[in-house]
């Protein structure tokens, strides 16, 4: 313990107790004792693991190479370009040249799920065994689209070959029974006039129309055209002037066939004379 006194010009005067210093030391010299005699017998009964050292595995960092036991935690000089070129490596990328189909196989016998637009990126999952499609994500599954509408963005020879889904043919239409054309049967054309009713013909001759109906020229039946005469009156003939006869129409023809002092005109007409009265001229 530490006793603090002062002394006549004030000064601090500390007075070490010895018999403290040497407590302390016995618990430490204790303490020692026996984390050796634990470390010794651990090292008895455990195989000891030979630790790397950093500094060790990172012995060649720096020389541009990532080798073993290097990597990017301890050598990022080294390695970090070289993991970056190789996740690079494993997301290979095609762009679509013009919108594409995504199918749910590699064949044209797949169905259609969807379409990416021109100028889309996506990663390529797997190519077809023949090479013609790659599998590519499509929302939360993948699909097929054809390879001939896609040019690469990253390097895709390392992309891995999947047979894919098969999808069969879808069934062809059934072609209609060809129908076997029947020749037509001959009919000889009727003949008006035979006395013998035929095909297309109503009648053929007097007799083969029922009722007052009568067979025409062209052997359909008709009713017959019944005629009313009226009898006709005949008008007289026209009279003839100055044929010296008085006939219908005419008061007189020639002299004397009219009576009193009347004359008989160019019109056979009667007429009274005309009297002209004559006076001497005067000289």
């Amino acid at each position: 313990m530490n006793k603090t006194t002062l002394d006549s010009d004030n000064r601090i005067i500390i007075k070490r107790s010895f018999v403290g210093y040497f407590v302390v030391l016995v618990i430490l010299s204790a303490l020692l004792a026996c984390n050796l005699s634990g470390s010794g017998q651990e090292q008895a009964t455990q195989t000891p693991t030979v630790v790397a050292d950093a500094d060790q595995s990172a012995q060649g960092c720096g020389d541009g190479v990532c080798s073993s036991p290097e990597n990017a935690d301890n050598c990022p000089a080294d390695c970090a370009a070289v993991e970056t070129v190789a996740q690079e490596a494993q997301e290979a990328k095609v762009k679509m040249t013009q919108e594409v189909n995504v199918r749910f196989g590699p064949s044209l016998n797949c169905p259609i799920i969807g379409v990416y637009p021109k100028d889309t990126e996506v990663l390529a999952l797997a190519k077809s065994l023949d090479g013609l499609w790659w599998q590519v994500p499509f929302g939360a599954d993948v699909g097929w689209l054809s390879a001939a509408y896609t040019t690469p963005v990253t390097d895709i020879s390392q992309v891995p070959e999947l047979p894919g889904p098969q999808c069969a043919a879808p069934a062809a239409t059934p072609e209609p029974p060809t129908e076997t054309p029947i020749p037509p049967t001959f009919t000889p054309a009727p003949v008006c006039g035979n006395g013998v009713v035929e095909t297309g013909e109503e009648c053929d001759g007097s007799g083969t129309c029922s009722g007052i109906m009568s067979c025409n020229a062209s052997c359909e039946c008709d009713l017959p055209i019944i005629v009313t005469m009226k009898p006709i009156t005949l008008l007289p003939p026209l009279s003839v002037c100055g044929n010296g006869v008085v006939e219908a129409g005419e008061e007189c023809d020639g002299a004397g066939t009219c009576g009193g002092l009347m004359i008989c005109n160019s019109s056979c007409e009667c007429r009274l004379p005309i009297i002209v009265t004559m006076k001497p001229i005067s000289p």
